[in-house]
């Protein structure tokens, strides 16, 4: 998941290398694919978020999270989450196969 392109090379909290965009205060990369459970039974708490989430760093330009998929049509939810209540969608998302 990444906050610009790759081409763009922005870290996920910053502004851009041309000093374009706007600094946030992320910390968290969140990912929900419909119809995949991302926790186990013990995990699950009464109205928790249950998808994958990893933790940002000032320096992290993109998260990766890796996962195996069912064949066919799915749905996939992304989001970023900082101090202050900020939640935006995660705009980039590059899915390769392994």
């Amino acid at each position: 998941l990444r906050r610009w392109p790759k081409e763009a090379d922005g870290t996920i909290s910053g502004a851009l290398p041309d000093g374009s965009g706007t600094a946030l205060p992320i910390n968290q990369a969140m990912l929900f694919m419909s119809g995949h459970n991302h926790l186990k039974i013990s995990e699950k708490k009464s109205y928790q978020f249950e998808g994958l989430t990893k933790r940002v760093t000032p320096k992290d330009k993109g998260v990766t999270f890796t996962m195996s998929l069912k064949k066919g049509p799915t749905a996939l939810h992304t989001w970023f989450k900082g101090r202050d209540g900020i939640m935006l969608s995660a705009y980039y998302v590059y899915v390769t196969r392994k």
